[in-house]
């Protein structure tokens, strides 16, 4: 390998201003290793840094205990033009003084998809699947090589009924990303891990 790029693609400790609230912690992140032989530092032709690619890997790893059912609460109403404000904290659990907001922006439609947009002084959209069993992000990664995305698959963003309080929920995916990114002639590879926990209502 290379070189190694890590992503940060959400790390935002979440709690509604509403009266009712539920705090969510979720962090996911990306690694992508571009592998290759090649030395760097005019010798030509180096062994590289002997780095092994990352292994296939699809991993869930679900809490044990009894799980907390809020479907009668409404706190992810997912009609068009549904709003929600969210104050932002750090790892500690302290405001950061940014306010998230997420909005239903299209949807639902026949199959169960919603847009949803996100800013938090970034503008982004996702669309879920919604379901008995909570917000299905089928493409987690986004546009990604076919490979990747068979590896990956869906993931629930917001699983239902909540999983109890302070335990974590993890999915790990790795293995062929599908491309040959630095243009040394072998594939890339990648990690991606999803974890979650609820701190509460």
């Amino acid at each position: 390998m290379t070189a190694v790029h890590v992503r940060r693609l959400h790390s935002r400790p979440m709690m509604p201003i509403r009266k009712r609230s539920c705090a969510l912690a979720f962090a996911a992140c990306l690694a992508i290793a571009a592998c290759g032989g090649g030395g760097g530092g005019g010798g030509g032709g180096g062994s590289g840094n002997g780095l092994a690619p990352f292994p296939t890997e699809s991993t869930d790893t679900l809490p044990a205990g009894t799980r907390i059912d809020v479907a009668s609460k409404n706190l992810f109403q997912m009609g068009a033009g549904d709003i929600w404000h969210y104050a932002s904290l750090d790892s500690g659990g302290n405001p950061t003084g940014v306010t998230v907001t997420r909005q239903v922006t299209a949807g639902p439609d026949q199959a169960g998809h919603v847009s949803i947009s996100d800013d938090d002084g970034g503008f982004s959209v996702t669309t879920y699947l919604v379901s008995a069993d909570g917000l299905l992000d089928e493409t987690p990664l986004g546009s990604i090589p076919a490979s990747a995305q068979s590896i990956v698959g869906a993931i629930f963003e917001y699983a239902t009924p909540l999983y109890p309080v302070g335990t974590e929920r993890r999915h790990v995916r790795s293995g062929p990303w599908g491309e040959d990114l630095d243009g040394d002639g072998i594939g890339e590879s990648y990690r991606y891990e999803y974890t979650q926990v609820f701190h509460g209502l």
